[in-house]
């Protein structure tokens, strides 16, 4: 996916990978398109670089709110926890993301 997503990068543009890949992952970059596109790869680690991980939720939140960061395109279905078999064995195929939902009581 890293590679992927330089490929998608704009001229100028960064990516960030998020997560904790496996200890062995590697990806293959050519090292002049870097260059020439003016790319950067850099890592993050639980909203690093954004003060503190409460700050970082605390923008996500906004930024959601204010609908500039689109995450329920996101989703592909929802599924109550007594159907979290049928949102596992779903993720197997086309679906993107399941989500389970929770009864607010």
């Amino acid at each position: 996916m890293i590679e992927r997503a330089i490929g998608y990068t704009r001229r100028g543009g960064t990516v960030v990978v998020v997560g904790t890949p496996p200890s062995h992952e590697t990806f293959g970059v050519v090292a002049v398109d870097l260059v020439h596109d003016d790319v950067r790869i850099v890592g993050s680690k639980i909203g690093s670089g954004s003060g503190s991980f409460a700050g970082a939720i605390a923008r996500l939140v906004r930024l959601y709110e204010d609908g500039r960061l689109k995450l329920d395109e996101l989703v592909t279905a929802r599924y109550p926890l007594a159907r979290i078999n049928d949102a596992i064995a779903a993720a197997h195929g086309d679906a993107l993301r399941n989500v389970i939902v929770f009864d607010r009581e």
